[in-house]
């Protein structure tokens, strides 16, 4: 079979690599043509796009973007024309997926949606795009199964697919004393630059502890200058290893969140945007947390500093508070909790059989 896939972000690259690899297994005469990155071309040299070119978020930052936005659809439809895949896999990336989608159902393109958008959050109208455009979907996340039976939308949950890369004998043992501090300033650049001050005066503020620095591949160097100025301070580029290394972390909300937790490490969680951006989600998200930690516990099991509250003297109270032994015992108490929700550890090598028994008894 010829599968089309489009990711837009690192943690989509991560398990678009990992389906990759599960639909090799099953379907011997796999091919496959994507939008990706570093994890997904050590599955094949067929990229057509670089999650280089496809990292916007918040409303302001698709507007000032939006010639490129307009060019990206303009590219996935030509290279789709041209490919006829047996099925396109649109993995998370919502804001570009669903309008894929939409397209591909007109064009009678077979479509599986992998991760569903957080309708829960907000736009929760974006159901109908994956009732009335999808094949397939599957959503991963355990408080989703709800939601989508209400509504009343055709779903497979088969669970995350971070328990693949993280099992249990993985996780960290529990310390009582922090030596060692990563810092996650963010996968985009905008949260890079909107994060770093504040993250460079906290480690300045700090020197009896080890600070790292998680560098993305696809930044550039300069934009942590004013972390890497700091005395004693590491790069890293494996973010999975550096996580490992770590007694605790701070780092930008996100797929991160739940990976620090499944390695059982301790965290703060930042989030910091553009003003006119986050006025506008303020109106319209619907949930009491960001941390997927939170969202899926249904309570603030990790500390969140979101926007304003994204400041030195927070930000420095909050480590304080997780320096006392028994707010490190809390947060690995409810990681546990949050991992026994998850379900079990096969997901990508489910959803790859459910789409391959899909194409099979549905033959083009």
């Amino acid at each position: 079979m010829k599968y089309y896939i489009i990711v837009g972000e690192p943690s989509g690259d991560i398990y678009g690599a990992a389906l990759m690899r599960a639909l090799k297994k099953i379907d011997k005469h796999a091919q496959f043509r994507f939008w990706g990155s570093g994890e997904m071309k050590s599955v094949s040299d067929t990229c057509d796009v670089s999650i280089e070119e496809t990292s916007f978020m918040g409303l302001v930052e698709v507007l000032n973007n939006f010639g490129k936005v307009l060019l990206l659809f303009s590219k996935a439809k030509k290279y789709i024309s041209q490919y006829k895949p047996d099925l396109l896999i649109l993995i998370d990336y919502p804001g570009f997926n669903l309008r894929m989608a939409k397209w591909a159902k007109k064009n009678k393109i077979r479509v599986a949606y992998y991760i569903s958008p957080q309708i829960w959050a907000w736009r929760k109208y974006r159901y109908k795009a994956i009732r009335d455009y999808t094949d397939l979907f599957f959503p991963i996340l355990p408080f989703e199964r709800k939601i989508y039976r209400e509504l009343d939308v055709r779903f497979t949950y088969c669970g995350h697919p971070l328990l693949e890369r993280i099992s249990h004998s993985q996780s960290k043992k529990e310390i009582h004393k922090i030596h060692t501090v990563g810092i996650f300033p963010g996968s985009r650049l905008q949260e890079i630059r909107k994060n770093i001050s504040v993250l460079s005066k906290f480690v300045r503020a700090n020197p009896a502890y080890n600070f790292r620095v998680s560098v993305m591949p696809h930044i550039e160097l300069n934009e942590y200058a004013p972390l890497l100025a700091c005395p004693g301070i590491k790069q890293e580029t494996n973010t999975s290893e550096m996580v490992k290394s770590c007694d605790l972390a701070i780092a930008c909300s996100g797929t991160l969140s739940l990976e620090l937790a499944l390695y059982n490490v301790p965290q703060i969680i930042i989030y910091k945007t553009n003003t006119v951006s986050y006025m506008i989600a303020r109106r319209m998200v619907k949930i009491k947390y960001i941390s997927l930690v939170n969202l899926i516990l249904g309570e603030g099991l990790v500390e969140e500093l979101i926007q304003d509250a994204f400041n030195l003297n927070k930000l420095q109270d909050a480590f304080n508070k997780l320096s006392i032994n028994e707010n490190l015992k809390k947060q690995y108490t409810g990681y546990k909790e949050m991992r026994s929700a998850l379900g079990t550890s096969n997901c990508s090598q489910c959803v790859a059989r459910h789409i391959h028994e899909y194409l099979k008894g549905r033959p083009t």
